[in-house]
């Protein structure tokens, strides 16, 4: 690599280093494993930036590389649960979060695996639902699907809880943001 290809990297890792931790944070719902998938997922990427078609969208791109060291990881992490059996994974949540943010955080992560995937990339990550499809191999019918699932279970769940639905302090109903 010359040194206008790394100043070039230099570049594609400020401008996406960010939301890419936040994707594989929201993925594994912890700090430690965020960033070292982050950082996987850019030494991939750097090894493999021949491989990027020139009409390829680079932040595409790398969404499904960082997507597929989450993956990785995360099958890494089962087969290592199965060995050791009383050993619990990793429930810490970022403490800067409010009980509210947690409570909803642990909601996404228990939907099944494309609910939560399509959820993550469309709403958190601005995907259009095209990106999506296309980053997931899947259809947009598909997609539409997937996040109509997700958003409806999750709106289930938090009015069960009754943590959105009503002010505390006022005890007035609140509009749901999940639409």
């Amino acid at each position: 690599m010359d040194e206008n290809t790394n100043r070039d990297w230099d570049t594609i890792v400020e401008q996406y280093y960010d939301s890419l931790y936040r994707y594989c944070y929201q993925f594994h719902g912890n700090r430690a494993d965020a960033e070292d998938a982050t950082q996987q997922a850019f030494l991939k990427a750097y090894q493999s930036l021949g491989s990027l078609q020139k009409e390829a969208s680079l932040k595409a791109w790398l969404y499904s590389i960082a997507r597929n060291v989450c993956i990785d990881k995360t099958r890494r992490w089962k087969r290592f649960l199965q060995l050791l059996p009383a050993v619990q994974p990793d429930t810490l949540v970022e403490p800067r979060l409010t009980a509210l943010g947690k409570g909803l955080l642990e909601l996404i992560q228990a939907l099944p695996t494309k609910q939560r995937e399509v959820f993550i990339l469309r709403h958190w990550h601005d995907f259009s639902t095209a990106e999506v499809a296309s980053l997931l191999s899947l259809s947009s019918g598909t997609v539409k699907t997937h996040l109509k699932r997700a958003v409806d279970s999750l709106r289930r769940e938090l009015e069960a809880r009754d943590e959105f639905t009503h002010n505390s302090s006022t005890n007035k109903p609140l509009k749901s943001s999940l639409s």
